[in-house]
């Protein structure tokens, strides 16, 4: 009877413990997998287009001239036709994955992307870069065959699909996924973790304001800043003074600082994230792919992340066709300095592991055989 009793207290002590587990468990398996996971999106038409485009033109704009338009495309045309294969794979142990910020809140109809950053993760040395993408630069799409906006491809199809294969297509560079999150989560993500300090520009205050709809959040002054969810925003989103450059700059410095934040964070301040972002992340990786991204970015030295924007200064330059403002640019030049950030330190590190292991062989080759 009393070896009963002391079973029976024992299972009710298992279960007392299991219950919870299991139930801790059900709960993050449920908030893991609450992310949109995409194959197929929505196709524009051509109504929808027309739509867009008379969204996207400024009469206050004047246009460039047709010779102009038509010699810009043609330099480009001319650098895709002879740099087709131009592809950077992933030789190195190098992770491309776009990031893309947006506004809509469901993902339905044609998407805006406001902000393309692609973050790269170099496996082998425990790098980050990050390169920011300007959505108005004048690129290709193909399956359409037509120039547009970098960030029309998007809009075209919402699967993210048309978007990488214009990326892949213009910039000859392999990008392995995408992660699409819009800017409500994002908000509430920097209230979560209780604000992220960035240093904001004094001449940006009252800009940075005029986009906060709250007084009670407008900053007083700038220097270093610790930014709640709409400041955050404010931040990122505002070109009114400095333009898309400026702005650009601010979302890798933001999401450089954002990183670092996270990657000291407390379990439960990750997992709160993590129940917050979820559902609002559209993506075209699986969960195992998500865990695998990641557990890659905590590897990672956050302390020395790289910055580049596309196009360099020097490089680009407006045109405006049917009163649509486009930034053409470069192609040879960028698609160059590209290559070389994300890729030169990885290409240097592979020679000298091939020069080592040469000089080993050789050394074993070498070596008189004893009997």
């Amino acid at each position: 009877m009393k070896k009963r009793t002391v079973k029976i207290g024992l299972l009710c002590l298992a279960l007392a413990v299991l219950i919870p587990v299991m139930a801790f468990a059900n709960r993050m398996v449920n908030i893991l997998t609450s992310y949109q996971y995409v194959t197929e999106g929505h196709i524009m038409s051509s109504e929808e287009r027309e739509e867009y485009l008379a969204s996207e033109a400024d009469d206050t704009l004047s246009n460039s001239s047709a010779q102009e338009i038509s010699d810009a495309d043609a330099q480009f045309k001319k650098f895709l036709e002879e740099n087709s294969e131009m592809l950077k794979c992933d030789e190195y142990g190098i992770t491309n994955i776009l990031l893309i910020g947006c506004d809509s809140e469901d993902y339905q109809g044609y998407i805006r992307s406001d902000s393309m950053i692609l973050l790269s993760i170099n496996r082998t040395q425990n790098t980050i870069k990050m390169v920011s993408l300007m959505r108005d630069m004048r690129v290709f799409i193909p399956h359409y065959s037509y120039y547009d906006k970098l960030n029309a491809a998007l809009a075209y199809d919402s699967s993210g699909q048309l978007l990488l294969d214009t990326l892949e297509y213009n910039f000859k560079l392999s990008i392995d996924k995408f992660v699409m999150i819009n800017y409500k989560a994002f908000a509430q993500v920097v209230d979560m973790l209780g604000g992220i300090n960035v240093s904001v520009n004094p001449d940006h205050v009252d800009a940075i304001n005029k986009s906060i709809a709250n007084p009670a959040e407008w900053l007083e002054k700038g220097g270093i800043q610790t930014l709640n969810g709409n400041q955050s925003l404010a931040f990122c989103r505002m070109r009114m003074v400095d333009s898309d450059v400026g702005r650009t700059a601010r979302q890798r410095d933001f999401l450089t600082a954002m990183l670092r934040r996270l990657m000291r964070s407390t379990p439960q301040e990750l997992i709160s994230a993590i129940e917050v972002t979820m559902p609002n992340v559209m993506t075209n990786m699986t969960f195992g792919e998500l865990v695998s991204l990641a557990s890659e970015a905590a590897n990672a030295d956050a302390s020395a992340i790289s910055q580049l924007r596309i196009p360099a200064d020097g490089t680009w330059y407006d045109l405006v066709e049917n009163q649509i403002m486009y930034i053409g640019f470069n192609g040879k030049k960028n698609v160059a300095l590209l290559h070389e950030f994300l890729y030169a330190d990885a290409e240097q590190a592979a020679a000298l592991a091939a020069s080592a292991s040469d000089a080993q062989s050789a050394q074993v080759s070498d070596t008189p055989v004893t009997e």
